[in-house]
């Protein structure tokens, strides 16, 4: 269907399932009345993650129904993506988990000669090549690229398996902070701190750097921004905050993300990738997520640190 006819099919779905206006489903459901009012007169197509809302107080249809009519799924595709958003929950999690994991492994952004034989021995066991296990910014690379749900959960094992194969000591070798020389005076030591120039997005007109701990950076170019909304408050960063981005040569999708879209406007947004588009998902309970088409997007950079300015 197309939206104008997936409009008025749940038009009538939503008549049927006993709610006579607009009004009454958003006030139980939580979503927004004018989107409704938008799908049901064909604007707007409804977004994954609202129809996953309504699906739950409409009589005889399912969240996959809804997805498979409005568009987003065909026949083919159907099993494969019955529940986008409980496929992204758990992706999301074991992403992060797996790359503070990797990172705990390092010393000085790179594994150690133990740590390596005992990823490429888990890469024989898993079919993986051993040059994709090697270096941390790979094997990270690695875990978030795969969608196979089964590959997940067997290379999060292994890395699970090798993380716990190492003793205390050897975890807490692998974090060089307490080898860092301390800086005595209130000079900026260049071998503790790097000056992290801003790039401009809204907010931003008269601030030119800011002074970051190089452990934060580990070795990778950075630049800051201020953060121009409240996109992403639930995870701490509020209009006016700095953060800190780091470019990486492989692109990672967990954690918080900075975006440029079409109109070259920088975004914090955590992604989701479905096939030819992608999910742009803020953590404010008032902003809803957004379905755009991937090659509309470009990610630059990944937020490592958050910086609050107080009057």
């Amino acid at each position: 269907m197309d939206k104008v006819e997936f409009g008025k099919y749940f038009l009538n779905l939503r008549k049927k399932s006993g709610y006579k206006s607009q009004r009454q489903l958003s006030t139980i459901s939580g979503v927004n009345n004018a989107t409704i009012a938008r799908i049901e007169n064909g604007s707007q197509r409804a977004k994954p993650e609202t129809l996953k809302i309504l699906s739950k107080y409409l009589n005889g249809v399912s969240y996959s129904d809804l997805m498979e009519k409005s568009g987003y799924l065909d026949n083919h595709s159907y099993q494969k993506h019955e529940d986008l958003l409980a496929k992204y929950d758990f992706m999301e999690l074991t992403e992060e988990l797996a790359e503070n994991m990797i990172r705990s492994m390092t010393i000085n952004n790179t594994f150690p000669p133990n740590v390596i034989k005992m990823l490429k021995e888990a890469a024989k066991e898993l079919n993986i090549d051993e040059e994709s296990v090697k270096e941390p910014e790979h094997l990270i690379h690695l875990f978030n690229k795969s969608t196979d749900m089964n590959f997940k959960v067997e290379l999060y094992e292994a890395l699970v398996a090798v993380y716990g194969s190492l003793d205390k000591e050897q975890i807490d070798n692998t974090n060089p902070n307490d080898n860092l020389p301390h800086n005595k005076d209130n000079q900026i030591n260049d071998e503790l701190y790097e000056i992290v120039h801003f790039v401009k997005n809204g907010l931003n007109e008269s601030k030119d750097y800011e002074i970051v701990d190089k452990r934060v950076l580990k070795g990778r170019p950075a630049f800051a921004l201020l953060a121009d909304d409240n996109s992403m408050q639930n995870e701490g960063i509020k209009m006016g905050d700095t953060v800190i981005c780091v470019k990486e040569k492989f692109i990672n999708y967990s954690g918080i993300l900075v975006i440029s879209d079409e109109t070259d406007h920088l975004l914090l947004r955590k992604v989701r990738y479905y096939d030819d588009f992608c999910m742009l998902i803020p953590s404010n309970p008032k902003m809803e997520p957004e379905t755009v088409n991937a090659d509309t997007i470009q990610i630059i950079g990944k937020v490592v640190q958050s910086i609050k300015h107080f009057k």
